[in-house]
């Protein structure tokens, strides 16, 4: 809820922040990746993005999850 600003977290330090994601009625039936980005908050651009063995991720995104909308 924009309580706990990046610049505050720790090294190695868990952050959960959930929310709800609204899908619109008329979404097509179909697999779709979740994905989430960081962005420097002066200049706008998306931060860089490993995965868990430090490697550099496409895009600079993590993908969170899958979803199949029936």
């Amino acid at each position: 809820a924009g309580q706990y600003p990046t610049s505050r977290w720790r090294p190695g330090e868990i952050v959960v922040d959930e929310f709800d994601l609204l899908l619109p009625d008329d979404m097509s039936a179909g697999t779709y990746r979740l994905e989430a980005g960081m962005y420097d908050p002066e200049a706008g651009n998306r931060l860089p993005a490993y995965d868990a063995n430090g490697q550099p991720q496409s895009d600079n995104v993590i993908i969170l999850t899958q979803v199949t909308i029936p």
